[in-house]
Parts: C-alpha cells; sequence; structure tokens
C-alpha cells in the first residue's frame, strides 16, 4: 500500500462548499487540497440524483478559499509549508504545486466514515461536521486504505 493516497478528486463539506483537489489519505491525516470551488458538481450530482446530488450541487465560484472547516481543530495552511518529508515523499501524489492551500485533518478528530454502495464516502468529524467524497476509484479499493489505515468506522 501507498502512504499517501489520492482517493478523490472532488468533496463538499456538507451545508458548505463543494472543491476540486485531491483528497488524500495517510497513516495519521486526510489532506484536502482545494484547488477551486466545484462549478461542476452538476454531472456528479446528475449521476447520484435525489439528496446526495443536492449536497454536491452547491458551490460556484473559481476560486477555493477557506473550506468552511475552521472550527474542527483541522490544520490550514499553504502546502508549500507541509514538511518536505511528506511532500517529497515517493508516494505523495501531488508533484508540483505553488500557492495552493491545504486542509489537514488529523485521524483524531475523525468520528468515521462510511460508504454505503449507493453513493460516496462520507466523513463525519469529531464535532459533528461533515465531508462529503465522490470517489472516482473502486469503493473497495478505497476501503482498504480506510480499514489498513485504521480509521474509524461509523456505526
Amino acid at each position: 500500500m501507498k502512504e499517501y493516497w489520492k482517493f478523490a478528486e472532488e468533496w463538499k463539506v456538507v451545508d458548505g462548499k463543494g472543491y476540486v483537489g485531491p483528497a488524500i489519505i495517510s497513516r495519521e491525516a486526510i489532506f484536502l487540497v482545494p484547488y477551486r470551488e466545484s462549478s461542476g458538481a452538476g454531472k456528479a450530482a446528475a449521476a447520484m440524483g435525489g439528496v446526495v446530488g443536492a449536497l454536491l450541487s452547491a458551490a460556484v465560484s473559481e476560486k477555493a478559499g477557506d473550506i468552511g472547516l475552521g472550527e474542527s481543530k483541522v490544520i490550514d495552511k499553504a502546502l508549500k509549508e507541509v514538511p518536505e518529508g511528506i511532500t517529497k515523499h515517493k508516494h505523495w501524489p501531488i508533484r508540483k504545486f505553488k500557492d495552493e492551500r491545504v486542509t489537514i485533518i488529523p485521524k483524531q478528530i475523525i468520528a468515521g466514515w462510511k460508504f454505503p454502495w449507493w453513493t460516496g464516502l462520507t466523513l463525519t468529524l469529531i464535532d459533528g461536521r461533515k465531508i462529503f467524497f465522490s470517489p472516482s476509484i473502486r469503493q473497495w479499493t478505497v476501503r482498504k486504505y480506510f480499514r489498513e489505515f485504521e480509521y474509524p468506522l461509523s456505526s
């Protein structure tokens, strides 16, 4: 298994905005790199339909900023400020970056995850905030990483 693995390219803070950019899992944390707010969530919403589609279809601007998790004990910083032991690691999936922001969600503040076969992955933080991911990878592979890295499963 890779130490850092990109499991999604589109994600949304529930009751917040959607973003396009890599979501990367590691043994210690999840890294969210919002390249831009998602105005293209429509295709994912159309594919999923219903409530899940509604969750994905917010956000319309072109520039990413604060993703709205500031009160959730996440770490928000410039990607270039992340230690080189991470960003130069052979498994780190982003090779070129300049001024991108990264939100780091430590494993300790994750209450659980669930990934039913009929929808995307939902990550719940200990403060109750939720993040919805639209993985472009097979579900079993995503589940394998979350289990292997010992992230708590939602009940």
